[in-house]
């Protein structure tokens, strides 16, 4: 709950938000809609390597013409984490999927929060 709010928050302070999963883009482009807020999303038929592999957040770094140290890796897994570690990216681990506070912060994430919710007042707090 509250993602959709949070995310239209970010992009409404100028924060870039791009998508990056293992689901098929059509499987995503479902889940996104019922966000109802347009997110650009690099889905695992859209490259050749999926995360952990770096190459599948580099692929959405250049959809978002963004560099890894502009950028936040958020994720609700150990492996989005480690994905974004190898991208030299900061990371936010989220409890709302299988990862835990224990195996999220093992796998380097600079903060866990407990829902996307939480997410603006993070990244917000921390570009003021």
């Amino acid at each position: 709950g509250g993602a959709a709010e949070a995310v239209a928050r970010l992009m409404a302070a100028g924060i870039r938000c791009v998508v990056i999963t293992r689901n098929a883009a059509r499987v995503a482009r479902a889940l996104l809609a019922q966000l109802a807020v347009a997110l650009p999303c690099v889905a695992r038929d859209r490259v050749v390597r999926v995360k952990p592999d770096p190459a599948h957040l580099h692929a959405a770094l250049a959809q978002v013409r963004c560099t890894s140290r502009e950028t936040v890796m958020v994720g609700d897994h150990p492996m989005d984490i480690a994905a974004g570690r190898a991208c030299t990216m900061r990371t936010i681990g989220v409890l709302t999927g299988s990862g835990t506070v224990e195996s999220l912060q093992q796998a380097g994430a600079d903060v866990v929060i407990e829902s996307v919710a939480a997410l603006p007042g993070v990244l917000l707090e921390a570009a003021a």
